[in-house]
């Protein structure tokens, strides 16, 4: 086999491992920062995992809604509500296609 063989075939993998990642999941819904804060000032308790700002990529949160996930990114912090549960990770991955 040649390496670009093995690379498409890595590359084939990665994107199945995407798919499957998808699917366990479910559906991500990518919301504009106003509407993801919007979102959170109805819940009571929301629970929020979020990824801080480095070197040129933005602030991520990502919350679960009646399961449905939702995602948010932005240069500033978001504005979130008192109850909100945080919960801090050191990255937020999310297939992308």
């Amino acid at each position: 086999m040649t390496r670009y063989a093995n690379a498409a075939n890595g590359a084939a993998g990665a994107y199945v491992a995407a798919v499957q990642a998808l699917k366990a999941a479910g559906p991500i819904i990518l919301l504009e920062p106003t509407n993801f804060e919007n979102l959170l000032a109805q819940l009571e308790n929301p629970l929020v995992v979020y990824a801080q700002a480095r070197f040129l990529q933005p602030h991520r949160y990502l919350t679960n809604y009646r399961g449905l996930f939702f995602t948010a990114k932005s240069r500033k912090p978001l504005a979130l509500p008192a109850d909100t549960e945080l919960v801090t990770a050191k990255t937020i991955w999310l297939p992308s296609f």
